[in-house]
């Protein structure tokens, strides 16, 4: 669709209005005969109007916010056991929680340093095997071989 009239302070009044409304921005800019993409380009090029959107948005979510924790509040009263729980853990988190301690004894994911240098000392045997029996792509040198940390040439 060609647009002969420009996006002006009219369509950006608008536009904010539909996302106070609680319209997703893609549904707004159809809602006032814009494409997403030019309401993008004015987002990006007008710092106040990208304001007024964000604002729009903030309080459209904080109403919904309220209009929920009012509701959660109203179950609690009438004895919903779920929504006092979630209602207390989130109102008193230090007095209600729901924590799960989980202790893991040992080492996890990390080898000791005696069975590194161990494994090390296996990988470099089955390195001159593997060599050994051509196995290995032929080269004029002899391979390197596997240490804790640095490579050793033999």
């Amino acid at each position: 669709m060609v647009r002969t009239r420009a996006f002006d302070a009219e369509a950006k009044a608008r536009y904010v209005a539909s996302i106070r409304r609680g319209a997703r921005k893609g549904l707004a800019a159809q809602s006032i005969g814009y494409a997403r993409s030019t309401v993008n380009k004015h987002l990006d090029i007008d710092p106040a109007f990208k304001e007024a959107v964000e604002t729009a948005g903030m309080e459209y979510w904080e109403e919904r916010l309220g209009e929920v924790e009012s509701a959660l509040l109203e179950r609690a009263k009438a004895g919903n056991v779920t929504a006092c729980i979630f209602w207390l853990c989130n109102r008193a988190p230090d007095y209600w929680r729901d924590v799960k301690k989980v202790e893991i004894a040992g080492m996890v994911g990390a080898i000791p340093p005696e069975q590194v240098r161990s494994r090390l000392e296996e990988y470099n045997d089955l390195f001159k095997q593997l060599a050994s029996q051509q196995v290995l792509p032929e080269t004029e040198e002899e391979p390197a071989l596997l240490t804790d940390g640095e490579v050793v040439d033999p």
